[in-house]
């Protein structure tokens, strides 16, 4: 079984400004100024992979966090992960904690089933 939990996103995606910049980088490669229009452009793509939303994939190996690169963190290296409210915190081991507000409507069961989840794949491992 794997849970997938999409970050609430309250930006837009693609933006005016992306665009703007997207388009004055293609006409400026085809001029004498492809340097800034290289660059133009490719500010233009970053912009618009960071404004990605963030996806938790919890699975029976482990936790995938899919931002702007992928992260995946074994159950091995996670302390606790709770869904309280809307919000997932993840607990690691290495004393960092990761807190996400995240939408649920994939969540066909309860938090509690899902904190139960997540308590039976962390204690399998201990074991």
């Amino acid at each position: 079984m794997a849970y997938t939990l999409h970050k609430i996103q309250n930006r837009k995606r693609i933006t005016l400004l992306d665009v703007s910049m997207a388009v004055c980088g293609v006409i400026l490669l085809f001029t004498p100024a492809r340097i800034p229009g290289a660059l133009l452009l490719l500010t233009a793509i970053f912009g618009v992979l960071t404004k990605r939303p963030d996806v938790f994939i919890i699975g029976d190996d482990g936790i995938t966090w899919r931002a702007l690169r992928k992260k995946f963190y074994p159950w091995s290296s996670v302390n606790q992960v709770i869904l309280k409210d809307g919000m997932l915190t993840i607990d690691l081991m290495n004393n960092t904690l990761i807190q996400s507000e995240v939408q649920t409507p994939h969540l066909t069961s309860s938090e509690a089933d899902f904190n139960q989840y997540c308590r039976q794949r962390k204690e399998a491992v201990n074991q």
